[in-house]
């Protein structure tokens, strides 16, 4: 792989728009929603615990439902890259023709804010907290070693 190819890679990897469909998968491991009562069944380091929880707006969209695609911009486009592309690539691009879904919120424009009311519900809250930090590290790790063969 050549090294141009390799930062490519790195970038698409390090971009938001990827990481928060990561996150999402990893939240999604451990967090059931009941969108009419508004809770949600948290699991988490053996427990499993119902939180309230509120809607609040997409922090990667900003409630917009959708994003450019990054396999279009991650790591981010350089005029040169748009006239490269052709001429009517950048009016499509500003023209949200390359957008998709926000990788977060699936288009649907808000996202479940966790919002603890008691001991029990603060503690699964932490520990969730925790459990993802540590799953996302690892598969940055895992990201790192790939990015370099192994």
């Amino acid at each position: 792989m050549t090294r141009r190819r390799r930062v490519q890679r790195q970038n698409f990897h390090r971009d938001s728009r990827v990481q928060a469909r990561d996150e999402k998968s990893r939240w999604d491991d451990h967090v059931d929603l009941n969108e009419d009562d508004k809770i949600a069944l948290v699991r988490a380091g053996g427990m499993e615990v119902e939180v309230p929880f509120e809607w609040e707006v997409c922090p990667q969209c900003d409630g917009d439902g959708s994003v450019v695609d990054p396999n279009i911009d991650a790591g981010g486009l350089s005029r040169r890259d748009m006239r490269r592309r052709g001429p009517g690539f950048r009016e499509d691009y500003f023209n949200g023709r390359y957008d998709v879904n926000c990788p977060r919120c699936e288009g649907r424009r808000v996202v479940a804010d966790l919002d603890p009311q008691n001991n029990a519900q603060e503690d699964v809250v932490e520990v969730l907290q925790e459990t993802l930090r540590r799953e996302a590290s690892t598969d940055q790790m895992r990201r790192a070693e790939r990015a370099m063969g192994a």
